[in-house]
C-alpha cells in the first residue's frame, strides 16, 4: 500500500510518496507520475508492459526507473493504471505497468 499528494512547488512539480515498503514507494512514484499525464481512473488496463532499470544505490534507481517510465508515457504514449514493482538483488527493479 502506498499514498501520493502533489505538493505545491513555485517551479516544478513536486510529489511526496509515503510507503511501509520499497516496492511501494516505487509504485506510488510510477502511479504519481502518469497521473500527471491522465486521469489514470480513465484508462483501461488492455495491455501489459515489463520494464526495468539498474542503479547504483536507491537514488539512481528509483531515477533510472521512473526515466523508463516516463519513456513509456512520452515516446509509445503508453498510460498505465497499476504498476506491479519488485525490487531485487544487486541494485535492480522491474516492473510490470497495466494499461
Amino acid at each position: 500500500m502506498f499514498r501520493y499528494r502533489m505538493v505545491s512547488h513555485t517551479a516544478d512539480i513536486r510529489v511526496r510518496v509515503s510507503s511501509p515498503t520499497l516496492e511501494g514507494l516505487f509504485q506510488g512514484a510510477a502511479l504519481s507520475l502518469c497521473s500527471l499525464h491522465v486521469d489514470r481512473r480513465r484508462v483501461r488496463e488492455r495491455e501489459a508492459v515489463k520494464v526495468s532499470a539498474e542503479g547504483y544505490d536507491m537514488e539512481d534507481l528509483l531515477f533510472n526507473f521512473l526515466r523508463e517510465c516516463f519513456s513509456l508515457i512520452a515516446v509509445e504514449s503508453f498510460v498505465y493504471r497499476r504498476a506491479d514493482v519488485r525490487i531485487e538483488d544487486g541494485g535492480r527493479v522491474g516492473a510490470t505497468l497495466r494499461g
